[in-house]
């Protein structure tokens, strides 16, 4: 369990682009792939991103590959087994326990702070907290400037759509099947979280960067590469959420159903899909909440109109205006906590689930 978190904070971290640049670090891997891409100089510089971009994809794949081998060698088993009975802090330990934790959460929660801050301050410059407060700024990315809030709820509806299509079969071909080869389309969803979203953007705009039959458009021309980019990038929790809840549902009620005549189409729609329909849509809604927040794979085929949150928070932010990057920002944190808000009441603790 360590391993797997660490594992998965490693890889997000060390594909992200875009902190790195706010912050003004650039002597990083995936910075150097971003900027060596977007500049249309050097030709030889443009190839040198593509070369750190694969780069990124050979190391997380080994990272991946060693942690699952870690994990695998070691022996968890046991000759016997006693209950572990929860042990009572004296009073000062329970006291500086709860203190050190909540001084942890709060130090997390002051970015976000800051961020609405700065979402509704004005002239906060030297001073502690702003000396105005508005909500100019909201209706400016609101209102003004809508379109990237509802092309980010546009393409991520559609994207989890394509997750709930695609991802619902595949985890019912890994539970339900003895097919040739769902171990390795196990292996594979799995290492998609793996893939840096740079490494996946770069593999798009090389891969689709061709006129389409009886069109005169490429596909990385079109809205909907976007939809497509991010459904590739997010299936990973739709097919975990789907598979773990199928394994807690036992093969005896779909076989029940068939042997009094259900087709197996019938017995999915009428047996399986009441029982496990919370770890598909749980599923589905991590697939929502990581793919609103998606700007790596994303930015590379971004093309006017077709902005999402995270690329407007980025171009507001890099024009000098960060108080409307921080409106969007705030928005971008409200969805994600009401999404997160909904999982949590209906999968409760089985969350961790999509992760194991």
């Amino acid at each position: 369990g360590y391993i797997s978190g660490a594992l998965l904070v490693f890889i997000w971290t060390f594909a992200d682009f875009i902190t790195p640049l706010v912050l003004g670090v650039q002597d990083l891997l995936a910075p150097q792939a971003y900027l060596n891409i977007v500049q249309f100089v050097d030709r030889r510089i443009f190839r040198m991103g593509i070369v750190i971009s694969a780069l990124l994809v050979l190391l997380a794949i080994v990272f991946v590959l060693a942690a699952r081998q870690y994990v695998a060698i070691k022996d968890y088993s046991s000759l016997s087994y006693s209950k572990v009975e929860r042990r009572q802090l004296s009073p000062v330990r329970r006291w500086l326990a709860v203190g050190f934790l909540s001084l942890l959460m709060g130090v997390s929660f002051v970015p976000q702070v800051g961020v609405l801050l700065a979402a509704i301050g004005r002239g906060w410059s030297l001073t502690p907290v702003p000396l105005e407060y508005t909500l100019e700024f909201f209706r400016q990315v609101s209102f003004e400037t809508p379109k990237f809030i509802i092309n980010s709820l546009v393409f991520c509806a559609i994207a989890v759509a394509l997750c709930i299509a695609i991802g619902v079969p595949m985890a019912w071909i890994m539970a339900r099947t003895k097919a040739p080869g769902r171990g390795a389309m196990d292996a594979l969803t799995t290492l998609m979280l793996a893939i840096p979203g740079t490494a996946v953007g770069i593999a798009f705009v090389r891969a689709f960067n061709f006129q389409l039959p009886f069109s005169e458009e490429s596909l990385t021309s079109l809205w909907i590469i976007l939809p497509l980019v991010l459904a590739v990038r997010r299936l990973p929790y739709t097919v975990r959420g789907s598979y773990s809840s199928l394994l807690l549902v036992h093969k005896s009620m779909e076989e029940a159903a068939e042997s009094v005549g259900a087709t197996k189409l019938r017995t999915f729609r009428d047996i399986t899909v009441p029982l496990v329909w919370k770890g598909i849509f749980v599923g589905a809604l991590f697939s929502f909440i990581t793919s609103i927040q998606e700007a790596s794979s994303t930015i590379f085929l971004t093309l006017g109109g077709n902005e999402m949150i995270p690329f407007g928070i980025f171009t507001f932010y890099i024009a000098g205006s960060q108080s409307q990057a921080a409106a969007l920002g705030v928005i971008l944190i409200a969805l994600c906590a009401v999404s997160l808000f909904i999982v949590n009441r209906i999968a409760g603790t089985r969350v961790g689930g999509l992760f194991g």
